[in-house]
C-alpha cells in the first residue's frame, strides 16, 4: 500500500542537535560538499557558534542557496563517530525521517529527484545570486510513500552504485597522493641530493634549471561561445561550472554541433588527455567552489571537448614534462603564488595569463629523473583514467535508476 503525503509529516527540518557553544567539533562548509556525490569526504574541525546547522549520522544535508542546490550540493552524513555531532554552513537544511515512516537513506534519494530539486528552485525567494529556498516547500511538496520494506528495496541498489562510485573515488585520491609523494620527494625535497647552490628560488640542487612556465608550454585561452550555438547534443563543451575539485564533471555540459567543430577557429580549444585547465576568473582561491586558477587534468573521458571562456589551456612544448607540470602547479607553492596576485573582490576574483606565466619552475638536470617520473606518473594516472571511466559509467546507471524506482516504474 501507498499513501500521498506531506513531505513535512513524513520528515523533520533541521531537527534539534544538542551542541555546547564553544566546543570543537566536525565542521562542514558549503565548499566541502563535492555535486552530486553522496558522501563527505572533507571536513575541518571548528569552534561550535549558535547559528550553525547540527546534525548526525543519517542525516541529509540539502543546500538551500543558489547555485549550489541547482549544481547538487546535497550529501548524505556518515562520516561522524558513534553519537557524535557535526555542524555547518547555515545554507543547509538538515533533514531526517521520522521513525518508523521514512528511511534516513530514502529521504536522501527523495531529495535528489529532479521532482523535488524543481519544486525546491521554484520556491526560491531573495535577491539576484542570493536566492534561497523556502522551508514552507516541505509542507508544498505531496509524495506517495511507498512501505518501508519497499523503500529498502528502493534504497539498497542505489546505495550500492553510490558505495562501488566512492569506493572508485577513494582510490583515486590515494593514487593522486602518491603521484604528490613522489614529486614532493624528488622536486621539493630533492632526496639524495647532496650539492646545492644559491639561486632566486633559494638552495636549489647544483646544476638544476629555472624555467618559467610560459617557456614550456603553449597555451590556448577557451572559445566564447554563443547560446544560439548550444545543441541538445553533438561535441561538449567545457565551462567552469562542469568543473568539480579535481576534475571534470560531464552530466550538465552544453554541446555544439559536430559539423560546426570542423570550423578553424574550434578547432584550437578541442583539449586532448592530460591537458591541463586553468581558470582565470571565478571566487576566490580560499572556495574551491568554482576558485579562480585551480588547474584541472582532462580526464580520458573528456579527451575532444571544446574549452569555453574564461579558462586557459595549458600543454608542455615536451610531452614528458606534462605531468610534472602538472605536480608542479597542483603544489601549494603555486596556490600561495596565485592567491597573492588575484585581483578583484572574493566572489568575483580573477587572474592574468602573464602571472600564470611568469610563475617559475625548476626542472633538474638529469634528464633520466624527469623520464622516470613521466614514466611512474602515467602508470598512476591511466588507473586513475580507468577508475575515472568505471565512475562515469556507474554515475550513468545510478542517475538513469533514481527516478525509475523512486517513481515506481521499476522495482
Amino acid at each position: 500500500m501507498t499513501t500521498k503525503q506531506k513531505l513535512s509529516d513524513v520528515i523533520q527540518v533541521n531537527p534539534r542537535r544538542q551542541l555546547k557553544k564553544g566546543n570543537i567539533a566536525p565542521f562542514v562548509a558549503m565548499e566541502n560538499i563535492v555535486p552530486y556525490e553522496k558522501q563527505i569526504s572533507e571536513y575541518t574541525q571548528r569552534k561550535i557558534s549558535g547559528s550553525n546547522s547540527k546534525f548526525k549520522n543519517g542525516d541529509t544535508l540539502l543546500a538551500k542557496i543558489t547555485p549550489s542546490l541547482e549544481n547538487g550540493k546535497t550529501v548524505f552524513v556518515d562520516f561522524l563517530k558513534k553519537n557524535e555531532i557535526g555542524h555547518g554552513s547555515t545554507e543547509f537544511f538538515v533533514l531526517c525521517g521520522k521513525e518508523n515512516q521514512i528511511l534516513d537513506q530514502f529521504v536522501y534519494y527523495l531529495m535528489r529527484t529532479s521532482e523535488f530539486r524543481e519544486e525546491a528552485i521554484r520556491s526560491m525567494t531573495g535577491t539576484s545570486g542570493r536566492q534561497r529556498v523556502q522551508e514552507t516547500v516541505f509542507d508544498d511538496y505531496e509524495i506517495i510513500l511507498p512501505t518501508i520494506s519497499i523503500q529498502e528495496k528502493i534504497s539498497k541498489p542505489l546505495s550500492d552504485l553510490d558505495a562501488k562510485i566512492q569506493n572508485l573515488q577513494n582510490q583515486n585520491h590515494t593514487l593522486e597522493q602518491m603521484a604528490q609523494a613522489i614529486f614532493k620527494s624528488w622536486f621539493v625535497d630533492f632526496d639524495g641530493v647532496t650539492e646545492f647552490e644559491d639561486s632566486e628560488l633559494g638552495q636549489i640542487p647544483k646544476g638544476w634549471k629555472i624555467k618559467t612556465i610560459e617557456e614550456l608550454v603553449n597555451h590556448q585561452k577557451g572559445f566564447v561561445f554563443k547560446s544560439v550555438d548550444y545543441q541538445t547534443h553533438g561535441k561538449r563543451i567545457i565551462r567552469i561550472s562542469d568543473l568539480t575539485k579535481d576534475s571534470i564533471d560531464l552530466q550538465n555540459c552544453l554541446f555544439i554541433d559536430e559539423k560546426k567543430v570542423q570550423e578553424q577557429k574550434y578547432q584550437s580549444v578541442i583539449l586532448n588527455e592530460n591537458d591541463i585547465v586553468i581558470t582565470t576568473v571565478g571566487s576566490n582561491l580560499n572556495h574551491p567552489e568554482s576558485a579562480v586558477g585551480r588547474p584541472i587534468r582532462v580526464p580520458t573521458f573528456a579527451t575532444g571537448s571544446l574549452l569555453n571562456q574564461n579558462m586557459v589551456r595549458l600543454r608542455c612544448i615536451n610531452p614528458d614534462l606534462q605531468l610534472f607540470l602538472l605536480k608542479n602547479i597542483q603544489h601549494a607553492k603555486f596556490i600561495d603564488y596565485l592567491s597573492a596576485r588575484t585581483q578583484g573582490s572574493a566572489n568575483q576574483a580573477s587572474i592574468t595569463l602573464g602571472v600564470i606565466f611568469d610563475y617559475s619552475i625548476l626542472l633538474p638536470n638529469n634528464e633520466n629523473l624527469l623520464k622516470n617520473f613521466s614514466v611512474i606518473s602515467e602508470s598512476i594516472y591511466q588507473k586513475i583514467n580507468k577508475n575515472q571511466i568505471q565512475i562515469q559509467s556507474l554515475t550513468k546507471t545510478r542517475d538513469v535508476l533514481l527516478p525509475k524506482l523512486m517513481s515506481g516504474e521499476i522495482r
